[in-house]
């Protein structure tokens, strides 16, 4: 039994809060509810978009805010706007998409920027159902990057992630953050972005101290998350390297993971 007591919980959405099937369980809602009956918020940590996360969150009783883009943005639920925003300048940008283009002709790009996601022609496989997220062009231009992106997103063909990954890195260590999720695509923001970064400015943004605050993922974009967080759980479902690092292991995403965590949290069981 731990004498601290959680305030906030930030929880990932894909591979944790949601199951299989992309919902979210009738259990884990009564749970989310039940927490903050007790004190205990619940928000989401998500590499997804604000306008994706905040149906989600509508669903559940998530909220107030949201910790979207693998933390390069801040959204207030309630007023519908931006908390903070942390964007690639445009020439970062621009300079990191010409590099990987010259030494990795095959990876497809998308650019990220608030609510609108632009992919390219590619980018996405055919009968994929992120098809119909927006209109794909043909290839990004120097234009469209004028103002910067939240993420630029780069979808390995030929290669692998970790390869990818390195090659970015080779470009620059300064500039960037870098990330993966679920899908099999490498995702980059502006330097210092993380889920852990995005969590401490959306604790500060509620009043909650570091020490009241815990955090459940799936995967590597969640590591320093948990890492950050006052208490960490891993999904039973979750990469390798984030159970390593995780302090509590729950359920799966399809066997109500968030539930049990939060019913642990409401006993102070970690």
């Amino acid at each position: 039994m731990n004498e601290a007591k959680i305030e906030l919980l930030a929880t990932d959405l894909d591979g944790t809060l949601l199951n299989s099937r992309s919902r979210i369980s009738k259990v884990n809602i009564e749970a989310i509810q039940k927490a903050k009956r007790r004190g205990i918020a619940t928000i989401a940590a998500t590499a997804r978009s604000p306008r994706s996360t905040a149906e989600f969150a509508e669903i559940a009783g998530l909220g107030p805010v949201a910790i979207c883009a693998n933390g390069a943005i801040g959204w207030d639920l309630v007023s519908k706007t931006e908390i903070w925003h942390s964007l690639i300048p445009a020439d970062d940008a621009i300079g990191l998409i010409h590099q990987i283009r010259l030494v990795a002709p095959n990876v497809r790009f998308a650019r990220e920027f608030g609510l609108s996601f632009t992919p390219e022609a590619g980018f996405f496989p055919d009968g994929s159902a992120y098809l119909n997220i927006s209109e794909a062009v043909q290839s990004i231009t120097e234009e469209q990057l004028e103002l910067g992106a939240t993420k630029i997103l780069m979808r390995p063909m030929g290669i692998g992630q970790m390869e990818l990954a390195r090659l970015i890195s080779e470009y620059s260590t300064e500039k960037f953050s870098i990330t993966f999720g679920s899908i099999d695509w490498v995702e980059v923001m502006v330097s210092g972005v993380t889920k852990a970064s995005g969590l401490l400015r959306a604790s500060a943004a509620l009043g909650v101290e570091p020490s009241m605050v815990a955090a459940i993922g799936d995967h590597l974009n969640d590591i320093e998350m948990l890492r950050e967080a006052q208490v960490g759980a891993a999904v039973k479902n979750a990469h390798p390297e984030l159970i390593e690092v995780a302090d509590i292991v729950v359920p799966s995403n399809d066997e109500n993971g968030v539930a049990h965590f939060l019913e642990r949290l409401i006993r102070c069981d970690y």
